[in-house]
């Protein structure tokens, strides 16, 4: 499910895990009043979209979708799992201009170790865990890597992140900077991991960005 209003070159906003469409609205609208159009859209399984599961590979599938069907954008704004999307359709030939990640996430296979140490899993079950993962995924956990990504990639990006953010360490975003020739990071401090989709401050650090 997407939707998309505005007038003027498109930009499309990816939200992030156990997210919808809905939390990238207040940066959709900013940008639409800079004169820009948008297209925000719900990941598969999440919101009004189909499907119960998913994984990143179908992520990164479904913002390739959704700009195929809405209009090739000019820039890409995501939100942690969605920036990981966002990066990986880049690396794969999405011709957006510039991007914007809030709180992203370089490494992915990262939040599976947290887990399994979270739910205190012998090591044996933590590679069964990700031997399930790899298959339902089609690709090796560890070949997921937003910073060997981005060492490609021309697009001037802007990465927003709070370094208290409990969900997606700080570091994840300055892997990302450091591997990025046309990154730069700014530290969000206080907004933890979702209040800067909401932060006037941090919007109009991505809508000056874009624009």
């Amino acid at each position: 499910m997407a939707w998309t209003w505005g007038e003027g070159p498109r930009v499309l906003l990816a939200h992030g895990w156990e997210g919808t469409g809905r939390d990238m609205v207040a940066i959709a609208n900013a940008l639409v009043q800079r004169g820009r159009s948008v297209t925000v859209f719900d990941m598969p399984a999440h919101g009004r979209s189909t499907g119960r599961t998913t994984t990143l590979v179908e992520m990164t599938e479904a913002v390739t979708a959704v700009a195929r069907a809405t209009g090739t954008p000019d820039a890409i704004v995501g939100h942690s799992l969605g920036a990981a999307a966002a990066i990986l359709a880049l690396r794969d030939g999405l011709p957006a201009r510039s991007a914007a990640l809030l709180a992203p996430v370089a490494e992915p296979w990262l939040f599976v170790r947290r887990l399994a140490d979270l739910l205190s899993f012998s090591q044996a079950r933590y590679e069964g865990l990700v031997g399930q993962i790899e298959r339902r995924a089609g690709v090796g956990i560890h070949e997921i890597d937003g910073a060997t990504a981005v060492r490609s990639l021309g697009a001037r990006a802007l990465i927003l992140h709070d370094p208290a953010d409990r969900q997606v360490p700080f570091s994840q975003a300055e892997a990302l900077a450091e591997a990025w020739r046309g990154a730069t990071l700014h530290p969000i401090r206080g907004l933890g991991h979702r209040r800067l989709l909401y932060d006037a401050e941090a919007i109009q650090r991505v809508v000056r960005h874009i624009g």
